[in-house]
């Protein structure tokens, strides 16, 4: 009868190492999927912070180039200078009507607002057109908003020398370009 109890008390203690062996395991595998849940977290924000520091990035550099599309830029005797062709304005407004046209922009700029306020000599907040660069102060050059919700809007504005080639003078605006972020 000592012989068999014995053997049961052997069974039992391999039985709770088992047991033991099979906790620590499993406690082992909840831990390492608590650590790549945090990990995953973690690079998720700083992946979408950066991505917001790629946008502001962008957003810089279509303000900065905005002025040298040879849309918009104007030049004497063949020398680019640094100001904004009003006459190029008025054909750039009329010409962005087309599907292709607003397209090519979509792609180039997406959704933002480009506006140029006329400051000095004349604050005038008529809108210019292709048929009215006279008497007019406000350029409304690319306006595409989102058709739902707007998580947020960053507004950049900078002063820009506009050039009238028609009495070949010049004036003083500020162009505002609002990005959409969606």
């Amino acid at each position: 009868m000592g012989i068999l109890k014995r053997k049961l008390n052997i069974g039992r203690k391999g039985q709770l190492q088992i047991q033991e062996t099979i906790l620590t395991v499993f406690i082992f595998i909840v831990l390492i999927m608590l650590g790549m849940i945090f990990f995953y977290r973690v690079q998720s924000s700083s992946i979408e912070g950066d991505f917001k520091n790629f946008e502001l990035d962008k957003l810089s550099i279509d303000f900065i180039t905005l002025g040298d599309l040879p849309e918009l830029s104007c030049s004497r005797a063949g020398i680019k200078e640094s100001c904004i062709d009003t006459a190029k304005l008025a054909v750039f407004m009329s010409s962005n009507n087309t599907k292709d046209s607003r397209n090519y922009y979509f792609d180039r700029f997406g959704y933002k607002s480009i506006t140029i306020n006329q400051v000095y000599p004349n604050k005038n907040s008529n809108k210019c057109s292709y048929s009215r660069i006279e008497d007019c102060g406000v350029w409304e050059l690319y306006a595409r908003k989102p058709t739902g919700k707007v998580g947020s809007k960053i507004i950049r504005d900078t002063p820009v020398s506009l050039y009238y080639p028609k009495d070949d003078s010049y004036a003083i605006g500020i162009l505002v370009v609002e990005d959409y972020e969606t």
